[in-house]
């Protein structure tokens, strides 16, 4: 141990050199200027390594930490000199970082970043402190709501402002968003490391005075490297499920090396996350950082950093200042420790000896009744061994335990201990934090957690829901939950899930229509907004249902409204107390998840059931379709067997008794005769025969092409009826294969039948138009039209709707009664050639 010699000097010698660089034998103002714009340039070449390349979004924007760090590092009649000097560093930036450099953009960006560092500096030193050094919770949060919160949110007003109105952003909230948030973050994480390191070497090297602590500064640093290492190259990055490895390392980094380790280690971390996030894409795509997507994942990752990092290393150094001035008398002690933020308690050989009011608080015991207590007296059963063994041991550790109240109840609490020694004697000193409402979020996070796995595995919608309110309930042995599911008709509630509340309550209930009086949960439905009853037996609400709840205890009912996405209700949910109350703040919270969860839960239910729903409607009217083309099928084929039976079948019967004749004719002119006849019905025969070969294929598409085989088509209708045809054909024979020019082919044959059967038209206009992309068919009569409906498309509609399926086009219909039809396909090539 050095003596108190050796320590007074090593202090004098450091303070003289910090006095020479910063303190009245300073450098003069002009070098100081010049140290500022180039750290200053520097600061920002390093930033935009921590930016994607080409990208606009940052994590922190060193510059801007480092701007109010040296405003409070100086006298304010300094300021303007060091203001002026970072305008040659913000030219020098922008020219080196952008092709086309717009001067009023640098200086509008210019005029922001000094805005906001003065202010931010001055607020500072107006109201926290005039020179601050990070000494107290005061101190740095200060520096971070008046710097980095407020002071940033007018820079990043004027820097947004600036990007939407020279185009080079089309949002100025989100532009607002990034300028702020990476301000914010450079306050948070680069000012604090700046105020800590710089002023103050002799505090500095103090935490290096030992080859034990050498030691353990390099384990440190070799931890912050693996945690680096794993997370970034080994894990998600960002997005990794570990990130909270790093809380002890940074505990272990303030709590062993004060504000100039938490500070040195945050720093580490967040340079570390964003640069190899935006370099090497460690845990995301590159399309997702260029994107900037992850920028406000990063920024709360890294302000959870640094808060672990600086807020006990501040605490704990208040305490140990404390401690130190513990020394001189116990009065001083006890006035000291009461303005600590966590709970303090002085123990010797296992028996507490005194304790500040934010423990006995924590305890519920007056300060005479705590004094001698025995420690594990005051530690519940499940936790008594390990305590034991830290009392007896002397352990200076950090653990989390339960403790007892004096009314019996427990609550989790953190530990920090240290043993000192105070005249003569062994102390315990022992600082408490009340960790319950922490870990009870952690417990509820995983039941949570929990349910949404069930979810994503398509568990039964009543067990998932049973599991839910199970998971609320157990957050508070006085609640029962209950969720109703609003029925399809809107009007009822239906049993979902209450696995706590009676059998026969549940049962009443069940079926019961929503309205203004109708107890909680069917106003709330009804008034689609909470609906909170404090006493069911005195509420008009519950006027017809008390009768229900209360020979069972209910007393109160909280009920909220289950929205899904578009803010249908769904159903809702309830909180029944034994007790007349209304929600407090955690019960509000639980209310909150709980309402969420179960409109997610309830939502992907619903949506299965109305896929599979819409499934079953698909295949039937596939069925359907199916049917009634095999029937059209048939009787097609019956109306060619009856032409071929009543007309060719007479024709070749009358051939034969001819030839018949002809055979036992005698007189040759007779035997011409029955000729000449014979050869008269073969003639016939023949063309029935082509014309039933037409209509079954048309022969004139293979030979003469798609353009002209519908020419012939329209020419030949325009023959049969007294409709008058216009058509307009390009050449598309070469864009179609056969079976495709057949599908085109019999579209414009069952839109033309149509016609001619139903649509007493005196007009018809036909179009074949062909792009690049695609061949557009449109046919438009002046006819008597009809009302389109599911119920009214017959066959020949149904047969164009699939051909043009199968040719991956879209086919548009427009008709009405008394005003035509008009019909549009479009196919495009590329779908016709996959």
């Amino acid at each position: 141990v050095r003596s108190q010699q050796e320590l007074l000097y090593n202090q004098l010698m450091f303070r003289n050199l910090a006095d020479q660089v910063f303190g009245r034998i300073s450098f003069p103002l002009w070098q100081r200027a010049v140290l500022f714009s180039l750290a200053y340039f520097g600061c920002a070449e390093a930033g935009s390594y921590l930016s994607a390349s080409g990208g606009t979004y940052v994590s922190f924007w060193l510059p801007a930490g480092l701007f109010v760090a040296v405003l409070l590092m100086n006298p304010t009649r300094d300021w303007l000199v060091l203001s002026l000097s970072a305008l040659p560093a913000n030219l020098a930036f922008d020219y080196f970082h952008d092709a086309k450099p717009n001067i009023f953009v640098i200086l509008l960006f210019y005029f922001a970043n000094v805005l906001q560092s003065v202010l931010g500096a001055w607020l500072v030193r107006r109201f926290v402190a005039e020179k601050p050094a990070l000494a107290s919770l005061k101190e740095f949060v200060g520096l971070i709501f008046l710097s980095g919160v407020f002071s940033t949110m007018l820079g990043a007003v004027i820097g947004a402002a600036t990007l939407v109105a020279f185009g080079m952003s089309h949002s100025f909230v989100q532009s607002w968003k990034v300028w702020w948030g990476s301000c914010v973050m450079a306050v948070l994480i680069f000012t604090p490391f700046i105020l800590t390191w710089i002023p103050r070497p002799d505090v500095r090297w103090r935490y290096l005075d030992s080859p034990q602590k050498k030691t353990e500064a390099f384990l440190l640093f070799a931890g912050l490297c693996g945690f680096l290492w794993y997370v970034m190259f080994r894990d998600n990055g960002i997005m990794s499920y570990h990130k909270a490895y790093a809380i002890p390392l940074l505990l272990w980094a303030g709590l062993r090396f004060g504000a100039h380790g938490a500070t040195a280690a945050s720093l580490f971390i967040s340079a570390g996350m964003a640069f190899f996030t935006v370099q090497f894409y460690c845990g995301l795509t590159r399309e997702l950082v260029m994107s900037g997507e992850y920028v406000f994942t990063m920024q709360g990752l890294l302000a959870m950093v640094n808060l672990v990092a600086m807020i006990p290393a501040i605490v704990l150094g208040e305490r140990d200042r404390t401690m130190l001035k513990l020394r001189d008398s116990e009065n001083r002690f006890r006035s000291l420790t009461e303005a600590a933020f966590e709970g303090v308690s002085i123990s010797e050989n296992g028996k507490i000896l005194d304790m500040n009011d934010q423990a006995l608080k924590m305890f519920g015991y007056e300060r005479a009744e705590m004094i001698g207590k025995e420690i594990v007296s005051l530690v519940a059963p499940g936790s008594r061994e390990v305590v034991s063994e830290a009392v007896r041991a002397g352990h200076e550790a950090t653990y989390e335990h339960r403790l007892l109240r004096k009314d019996g109840t427990s609550f989790y609490a953190e530990a920090r201990a240290r043993m000192v020694r105070v005249g003569g004697r062994t102390l315990r000193m022992t600082a408490l934090r009340d960790i319950s409402e922490r870990k009870r979020a952690e417990e509820l996070s995983n039941s949570q957690r929990e349910v949404l796995e069930m979810i994503a595995t398509g568990r039964p919608l009543a067990e998932t829901l049973d599991t839910l309110l199970r998971m609320i309930e157990a957050q508070s042995p006085e609640m029962l939950c209950s969720i109703l599911l609003l029925d399809a008709d809107g009007i009822h509630l239906r049993h979902g899930a209450a696995p706590s509340l009676p059998a026969e309550f549940s049962k009443a209930i069940d079926g019961s229509a929503i309205g203004l009086c109708a107890g909680s949960c069917g106003a709330a439905a009804f008034r689609r907004e909470p609906v909170f009853v404090a006493d069911i037996a005195t509420d008009p609400l519950w006027t017809d249902y008390k009768q229900f709840a209360l020979p069972h205890g209910l007393h109160a009912c909280w009920s909220t409204p289950i929205f899904d996405a578009q803010k249908n209700v769904l159903g809702t949910f309830a909180i029944y107390y034994r007790e007349t109350a209304l929600p407090d703040e955690v019960h509000r919270q639980l209310i909150e998840m709980a309402t969420h969860t179960a409109a997610v839960c309830i939502g992907k239910h619903r949506a299965e059931v109305e896929r599979e729903e819409a499934v079953s409607r698909e295949q039937q009217a596939r069925a359907q379709y199916t049917f009634q083309l095999i029937a059209s099928q048939e009787a097609e084929r019956k109306r060619i067997a009856a032409e071929l039976h009543d007309s060719m079948g007479q024709n070749l019967l009358l051939i034969k008794n001819l030839a018949q004749l002809a055979a036992r004719a005698q007189e040759p002119a007779q035997v011409y005769e029955q000729v000449n006849s014979i050869s008269h019905l073969v003639t016939q025969c023949i063309a029935e025969a082509r014309q039933i070969s037409r209509e079954l294929h048309p022969h004139q598409l293979d030979h003469l092409g798609l353009k002209r085989a519908l020419e012939l088509m329209f020419e030949n209708a325009a023959q049969a009826s007294a409709i008058k045809f216009e058509w307009k054909l390009e050449d598309a024979d070469q864009i179609f294969s056969a079976e495709a020019a057949m599908n085109l082919y019999r579209i414009v044959q069952e839109s033309l039948n149509n016609i001619l059967k139903h649509s007493q038209a005196r007009n018809v206009r036909v179009q074949l138009e062909r792009d690049v992309r695609e061949v557009v068919l449109r046919i438009a009569d002046d006819g008597c039209g009809f009302a389109p409906t599911a119920g009214n498309s017959g066959m020949g509609l149904k047969n164009i709707n699939e051909r043009v399926a199968m040719l991956g086009g879209k086919l548009k219909m427009d008709s009405a009664p008394g005003a035509g039809t008009r019909l549009e396909v479009t196919i495009p090539f590329a779908s016709e050639s996959a």
